[in-house]
C-alpha cells in the first residue's frame, strides 16, 4: 500500500504526495509555494507547484554504475 507523506486541500483540489512503494522518496519545500522530490532509486528531481503541477525536471543524463559487491562494505547500513 502506498504511504502518503503529504496532503493539502486547495479549493476543490486535493493535493497529495505519496511514495507509491518506493521507500526512499526525498522531498523538500523550495520557498512558500513549490516543492523538490526524488525517489533515491532514479536520478530525477521534479518541482512541483502548491497546486501539484510539474514545473521543472531536473535529470542527470549519466547511467547509473552498479557498485561492485566488494565496495558495499564502506555503507554498512545498506
Amino acid at each position: 500500500m502506498p504511504y502518503q507523506i503529504y496532503s493539502r486541500v486547495q479549493g476543490e483540489t486535493v493535493i497529495r504526495i505519496s511514495t507509491g512503494y518506493e521507500y526512499d522518496l526525498k522531498i523538500a519545500p523550495l520557498g512558500a509555494d513549490s516543492f523538490v522530490y526524488g525517489y533515491s532509486k532514479e536520478y530525477l528531481l521534479t518541482v512541483i507547484d502548491s497546486s501539484g503541477q510539474p514545473q521543472l525536471l531536473i535529470k542527470n543524463r549519466q547511467k547509473t554504475r552498479p557498485i561492485p559487491a566488494k565496495n558495499w562494505k564502506r555503507w554498512p547500513n545498506t
